[in-house]
């Protein structure tokens, strides 16, 4: 860890020239990010030995119709270096299916209509540390969900509607006939969730005569198939609103072990068939005078109908069921000194039911028995220094289940094209709760982002 900091240090003592490619109606951007993670109790072991390379690029082909291009390929070398992790499932390793492909897309803008078609990240609802209404693209946990929302939003191939016919309002619709379900790290990996860690354990026991296999049901990628969403956006009075309504798959799946005696095979089958309706609403209105002048006040809302849940004791799922759940985001913001932001947010995940057949039904992150009301609080709280070059920031997020989350970082604009940063992720609590699982994964880190 000490090489790895003093290496950035030696980076950073040098002038990175500007190179960028531009022309008339378009631009290519590349960027090449190494980042370094260790254990915070044992600073030689390993975490994170990631590197990057992304290209994006734009083309305007006339005021009206234009294009974006984002490929991200990276790999994470940690799986290669002898250590608790050589032997995991490498599905941390680097990219999973065509999701180096961050963005494809054509846009054709002729007000009051925009039209997107490709490849894309639709952003409904924006939380620190949590997803609630952000539930248009599924979600990439191989690093448990530390990383900036759009690097884990896994983009899908859609068409994106707008209409503005009105001031101060627009109608979006979403045609969404490509699929991706939530990847997650599988057993040996760096941060794997506990409901994995329990399979593989529970695998493990088995009689070594009995062959275990895999079998995924999707969805066909097709319209017939595929998902629709649709919002309304509007501004009344200084309150921001919107609603929301989404027609698709859950992106985690329905588990069933099915035996065959006759050649001696337990077929782990995963459904992700499971239609949902999703009902959403969000708001934002900022107070501009009188004791709160200043402070922003902000919403998310989200009811499913239908979710799937895995039930059974002690983390061993003995079948599934569906029911009605709920998630609220309260947040308020507020700028300190001209340019100290403070964000506090108030969760609550409900949900209708805690018991199925005499069985806890279990949570979805740890298998741990469901509370009919789940709670979570966070503060964040971010500055800058120096011309906007130094940004230190902190992210706190507290569990009822009495654990947490804490994570400060500090980045540096070195020169135009390169900046350094480092970081810690610290996690305590139960190991069957949220943040508790990841308890002997707490990470320090370094890296560097250089542009040209």
């Amino acid at each position: 860890m000490i090489q790895a900091l003093i290496l950035c240090i030696v980076i950073t003592s040098f002038g990175t020239p500007a190179v960028a490619w531009e022309w008339e109606k378009g631009a290519l951007n590349c960027y090449l990010n190494t980042e370094i993670g260790t254990h915070t109790k044992d600073f030689s072991g390993l975490m994170k030995l990631y590197n990057s390379l992304q290209i994006k690029g734009t083309y305007e082909y006339n005021r009206n119709i234009s294009s974006f291009i984002n490929i991200k390929k990276f790999y994470d070398s940690v799986y290669d270096i002898s250590g608790r992790y050589r032997h995991g499932s490498h599905k941390i390793a680097t990219n999973t299916g065509n999701t180096w492909l961050r963005e494809l897309f054509l846009d054709l803008h002729y007000k009051p209509l925009f039209l997107r078609v490709g490849r894309q990240q639709v952003v409904w609802g924006s939380s620190d540390g949590v997803r609630a209404l952000d539930c248009i693209n599924p979600g990439d946990s191989r690093y448990a969900y530390l990383d900036d929302a759009s690097e884990y939003r896994i983009p899908l191939w859609m068409i994106r509607m707008e209409l503005s016919a009105a001031v101060d309002s627009t109608l979006q619709v979403l045609l969404i006939p490509d699929y991706e379900p939530n990847i997650s790290a599988g057993p040996g990996d760096v941060f794997v969730f506990r409901p994995t860690d329990l399979a593989a354990e529970r695998i493990a026991a088995l009689p070594a005569f009995i062959r275990v296999a895999e079998k995924k049901e999707t969805p066909l990628n097709d319209f017939s198939n595929g998902s629709f969403a649709v919002r309304w956006q509007q501004v009344v009075g200084g309150w921001e609103y919107t609603l929301n309504y989404k027609y698709g798959y859950e992106p985690y799946p329905q588990g069933e072990g099915i035996f065959s005696i006759r050649d001696r095979t337990l077929t782990l089958v995963k459904n992700y068939k499971k239609r949902v309706n999703i009902f959403g609403a969000s708001f934002t209105k900022t107070i501009t005078e009188g004791l709160l002048s200043g402070v922003s006040m902000r919403g998310e809302f989200i009811y499913t109908r239908g979710k799937p849940f895995p039930y059974g004791k002690n983390g061993q799922v003995a079948g599934n069921t569906a029911m009605d759940a709920g998630t609220y985001i309260l947040g308020l913001d507020k700028i300190f000194l001209t340019d100290v932001l403070v964000s506090g947010q108030l969760i609550q995940y409900m949900y209708s039911r805690t018991r199925e057949k005499n069985n806890d039904i279990f949570y979805l992150a740890t298998f741990a028995p469901l509370h009919k009301i789940e709670t979570m609080a966070t503060l964040r709280i971010a500055t800058d220094f120096m011309a906007e070059r130094l940004k230190p920031e902190m992210l706190l997020i507290y569990d009822e289940r009495s654990d947490w989350r804490l994570s400060p970082k500090i980045s540096y604009e070195v020169n135009n094209n390169l900046w350094v940063y480092a970081g810690l992720h610290y996690f305590t609590g139960k190991s069957s709760s949220l943040y508790g699982q990841f308890a002997d994964d707490s990470m320090v880190y370094v890296g560097q982002t250089l542009s040209f």
